[in-house]
């Protein structure tokens, strides 16, 4: 950029010219810091909000791919069933194989042709190689049947485990 050009921009600069080339371009880069900061540092205007929403979804997705801290997506517990003793549908028996300590079990069962469901805090704690058992009595007279799907949740896992019950 020619010397006058700065002068034109910027009177105060025009005091303060060397007679260098790299004088006039260190003006210049002060001079266009001082209008626009935005341009001097390459960035267009909105893309702080560009780069916090980029963040954002970063930290989204690593939340998601990594579940929380060291632990997987879903609760790492084995689903079984058995025919209820009383008669009434089946028992759901959900099983910590894993050495972790899993927290506030939940327990839903779903059936999507008639539209209901029903869901019960199984346990506070399932210790290491502990399981409990979840029937029509916890559930509060809703009957778990063949075909209808189950969903353990657990305290700092993202998504359940889900299983359907086998028709016998």
């Amino acid at each position: 950029m020619p010397r006058n050009a700065i002068t034109a921009i910027d009177p105060v600069a025009d005091a303060m010219v060397g007679t260098s080339r790299q004088t006039d371009e260190l003006l210049w880069i002060a001079t266009e810091t001082r209008r626009t900061p935005m341009e001097f540092t390459g960035r267009k205007k909105g893309s702080r909000t560009a780069a916090a929403a980029l963040s954002a979804l970063a930290l989204f997705l690593a939340t998601i791919v990594s579940g929380c801290g060291t632990s997987p997506i879903y609760p790492p517990v084995t689903i079984e069933y058995r025919d209820s003793l009383f008669g009434i549908g089946k028992v759901v028996i959900i099983s910590n194989p894993s050495s972790h300590h899993l927290y506030n079990v939940r327990v839903v069962g779903r059936n999507l042709q008639e539209m209901s469901s029903a869901s019960v805090k199984a346990t506070d704690h399932l210790s290491p190689g502990s399981f409990v058992q979840v029937g029509w009595l916890e559930f509060e007279n809703w009957a778990p049947q063949p075909g209808e799907s189950i969903e353990v949740y657990a305290d700092g896992y993202v998504v359940p485990a889900v299983s359907i019950i086998p028709k016998d």
